[in-house]
């Protein structure tokens, strides 16, 4: 094995990178185990009765349904996770 000192500026940044690379992924959020679906069930019941109320649906459904069931599938800290990555 190489000693440290003998390596190059171009080794040692190679190494520094990949291990930054191997860092960040091992943060990265996995699938619970049990997924609690109950927020999500919860928004689907309320947004059936809110057509049957007024008619229409709420424009930004869609994107509260993707963030209950990304909550739900990964857990409450799923979103500073993608919010770091897309930063």
């Amino acid at each position: 094995m190489k000693q440290l000192k003998d390596a190059t500026d171009k080794e040692l940044e190679a190494e520094l990178a990949a291990r930054k690379k191997a860092r960040e992924a091992g943060d990265r959020p996995v699938a619970l185990a049990q997924p609690d679906w109950k927020p999500v069930l919860k928004m689907a019941a309320d947004h059936m009765k809110a057509i049957e109320s007024n008619g229409r649906e709420d424009e930004d459904f869609d994107h509260y349904l993707y963030e209950a069931a990304m909550t739900a599938i990964y857990g409450p800290n799923v979103f500073k996770w993608i919010n770091k990555k897309l930063t």
